[in-house]
């Protein structure tokens, strides 16, 4: 039957027929030793004393009332907060039709529309998360004589392989005909100014390097390796955990999958520890493109730390040693994967977050957006690198509004170890940086791109 749920499992509504079930049960076992004393029994066999059917009937009034008082103290399956977490549970598990049943009557789509809907959803929320927990918030009258209509706020947590979200959401129920009813969001579509658009694509082709000589050929002549150049690298210590910090770009003529390694180093020049970049760098890098990148060093977190199971828990790396240096590694091989590019606009600092508009011009859907914000400081060195990755596709032609948290500069500390890496680039002159993006006196460096659905 149906029931209310808390973001797992649905809990049954029979609970009377349990209940019933028990008390049958426990009614013959004592009907049984009654009237065993009645029967003929085999020698060796003896009757219950008073003093066990006392105890049966003891327990049997105790479960009862046990059941009892569960089955009062459930949440009642017809309250406002019940029907709106039912509803969610129902969405994450897959009961479409059941979830459409708790929307208003009167404002619902049919059926075939909800599923059609549903099925056209995108992104990286819609996709690929998992509810792993919704609390209810809050709960109010709307009106002072009507308590028919009533807003919810809940906060649920979704749970992906990139990141965990936290979305906070007011529902608007109405009570119709003895139940509680979710009336269901506008419809907020929009429709592109460029009804039909063209674009030239753009291919790559690398013949390599190779030429003909007389002498002995350079390995750079043979492997296709585009030349990529470090502007700035340094460590940064951000609640108690290391990081390194920068920013490439890509000097040469074909675009790049670029892999940045990096190494902390003690004071003779061992190994502490060995990092790749995470999901807070850019991998895709065009052709004359200056990307951040941000290495994260942790350990391997481990059922002696946490026996719970936590997949958005990292254990942070205490070093052995003192850490006196670091080290880069930088490599790259021609790719055209992950390139795609989204334009940025409408870029405002509100308090401690940057607010921003992102647009998809081209010709099709963004799957998972992603906006790397690079902080700068007063040099123009690179601060702080952060990563957003926007819970909704956005769709050709369309635009969506994001906003990332910036960390602040009190937070960060800058320890004095020196650093080198080891990059692709020529070393007999410099390129050109681009300049950063000022921001009501702060320096930042923004680009986005998107993740694409494989079909």
């Amino acid at each position: 039957g149906r029931g209310w749920s808390c973001g797992c499992r649905p809990v049954g509504s029979s609970w009377f027929g349990r209940l019933r079930s028990v008390l049958l049960g426990h009614a013959q076992r004592i009907h049984l030793y009654g009237t065993r004393g009645a029967r003929a029994r085999p020698p060796g066999r003896t009757v219950p004393s008073g003093r066990v059917l006392a105890r049966w009937t003891g327990f049997t009034a105790l479960t009862t009332l046990i059941v009892v008082a569960v089955a009062f103290d459930r949440p009642e399956t017809d309250a406002p907060e019940a029907t709106v977490v039912a509803y969610y549970d129902d969405i994450d598990f897959d009961r479409l039709e059941r979830a459409w049943e708790r929307l208003h009557p009167a404002r619902r789509a049919t059926l075939d529309q909800f599923l059609l809907d549903r099925s056209v959803q995108d992104g990286l929320l819609a996709g690929y998360a998992k509810l792993e927990s919704i609390e209810v918030l809050d709960v109010r009258a709307v009106g002072s004589d009507d308590e028919s209509i009533v807003e919810v706020d809940v906060q649920a947590d979704y749970l992906t392989s990139l990141t965990r979200y936290r979305l906070a959401r007011t529902h608007r129920l109405v009570r119709f005909d003895g139940r509680w009813f979710i009336l269901p969001d506008p419809e907020q579509r929009s429709v592109p100014t460029d009804q039909f658009v063209r674009r030239v694509a753009v291919d790559y082709l690398d013949v390599g390097r190779r030429r003909p000589t007389t002498g002995a050929t350079r390995l750079d002549d043979v492997l296709d390796r585009p030349r990529i150049e470090v502007h700035d690298a340094r460590a940064v210590i951000h609640d108690g955990q290391w990081h390194l910090v920068g920013q490439l770009t890509n000097i040469d003529n074909d675009p790049a999958e670029v892999t940045v390694t990096g190494e902390l180093l003690a004071a003779d020049g061992s190994s502490l520890a060995r990092q790749g970049a995470g999901p807070a760098s850019v991998f895709g890098v065009l052709p004359g493109e200056t990307a951040p990148f941000r290495i994260d060093f942790d350990r391997l977190l481990t059922r002696d730390d946490d026996p719970s199971f936590d997949p958005t828990k990292a254990s942070r790396l205490q070093p052995d040693e003192p850490v006196t240096a670091f080290r880069l590694e930088v490599q790259a091989l021609v790719t055209d994967q992950d390139l795609t590019r989204l334009s940025i606009s409408g870029i405002q600092l509100d308090g401690s977050a940057i607010r921003a508009t992102l647009h998809n011009p081209t010709l099709g859907a963004a799957t998972v957006p992603v906006v790397w914000v690079a902080q700068h400081d007063d040099d123009g060195r690179v601060r702080w690198v952060d990563a957003l990755f926007v819970e909704d596709a956005v769709a050709s032609q369309h635009s969506a509004h994001v906003r990332l948290d910036v960390i602040e500069a009190g937070r960060l500390t800058y320890p004095a170890v020196e650093g080198k890496w080891f990059d692709t680039s020529d070393p007999s002159g410099t390129t050109f940086k681009p300049a950063p993006l000022f921001i009501d006196g702060q320096a930042f460096t923004l680009l986005a791109s998107a993740f694409r659905r494989v079909p």
